[in-house]
């Protein structure tokens, strides 16, 4: 959909200093039909890559190339929609009001966007406040507004700049199911988060911005493969048993829970040692709670990775 060639861009924070390079040479894509999470730490150059793609500020180098299907009669922005992490709304008008402005800059027609707008507000459970002023929002109810205003259109790409910032738990959950479903409809879609655990549920793909160049981009479960490859380590396996204090098992617990006949052992065992542990087990006639492989987390990955 969007290919990023090569962009390069620097700041100077005063006169009198050199300008500090923001981006270095980043290469990447939003693939079509895909849902991509943008991972990076503060500074890392999220928020500035996403003013060059709309074009907010210009690049020292390198260029946006936009796909084909993505050009409209009248802009190549016709078919994005965009939630930026900081947006500003009418605070005295009313969310249905602005909403209606969102729209008519889209050239949207009022049947379509009044169908649209039936739809939107009901399923991100704004409905009962739509006529009332937005001084009065919550941020959450801002949140639900920006998204609304974001696909009234029926845009082909998604972009959404920290979309869950602020929600709750449950507004979180309605937010990544929507984002699902959208996917589902063929929809593609590019979001930033700081939520890895929210990434790693319901992103296709993700792009890695570090200190201002890409880390990494492709499949979540290629990146947990790599930087598990790279480490050497071997699987783990997380094992939950029942057995008696008094006896010893060759490998130590990593903790215990409960007291007496209910206290549960727990285990962490690597891929090497994994049937030796079993045959013990059967050999003693232990009850099994739970044996599962350990998967390593975004968190994990990430975080060690852009500290």
């Amino acid at each position: 959909m969007i290919e990023f060639l090569n962009i390069s861009k620097s700041f100077r924070q005063d006169f009198w200093q050199k300008k500090v390079k923001i981006l270095d040479s980043i290469n990447f894509s939003i693939k079509s039909e895909r849902i991509t999470g943008f991972l990076g730490a503060n500074g890392s150059g999220k928020t500035t890559t996403l003013k060059i793609l709309f074009d907010f500020i210009r690049p020292d180098s390198g260029q946006v190339k936009f796909d084909k299907s993505l050009i409209g009669s009248r802009n190549k922005f016709e078919k994005i929609g965009f939630f930026p992490e900081r947006p500003y709304f009418y605070q005295h008008s009313s969310g249905l009001e602005f909403i209606n402005l969102m729209a008519s800059i889209s050239m949207h027609k009022e049947k379509v966007t009044k169908e649209k707008l039936e739809y939107w507000s009901h399923r991100l459970k704004i409905d009962h406040a739509i006529n009332r002023q937005i001084r009065t929002y919550s941020k959450g109810m801002l949140q639900r507004l920006g998204f609304i205003t974001s696909v009234i259109h029926d845009p082909e790409l998604i972009i959404l700049d920290e979309p869950m910032a602020g929600l709750d738990p449950v507004g979180r959950k309605l937010f990544k199911e929507i984002i699902l479903e959208l996917g589902k409809q063929k929809k593609s879609i590019f979001f930033s988060s700081h939520i890895l655990s929210d990434i790693q549920e319901i992103c296709d793909e993700i792009v890695l911005l570090e200190k201002g160049e890409i880390a990494f981009q492709g499949e979540v479960e290629k990146l947990l493969h790599e930087s598990k490859r790279s480490k050497g380590s071997e699987d783990r396996y997380e094992c939950v048993i029942l057995k008696p204090d008094d006896l010893e098992l060759t490998w130590s617990p990593v903790k215990t829970v409960g007291e007496g006949a209910s206290k549960f052992w727990y285990y962490e065992i690597v891929d090497t040692e994994i049937g030796n542990f079993c045959n013990k087990i059967i050999e003693f006639n232990l009850k099994i709670q739970r044996i599962e492989k350990v998967t390593p987390t975004l968190e994990e990955i990430v975080y060690p990775t852009i500290n």
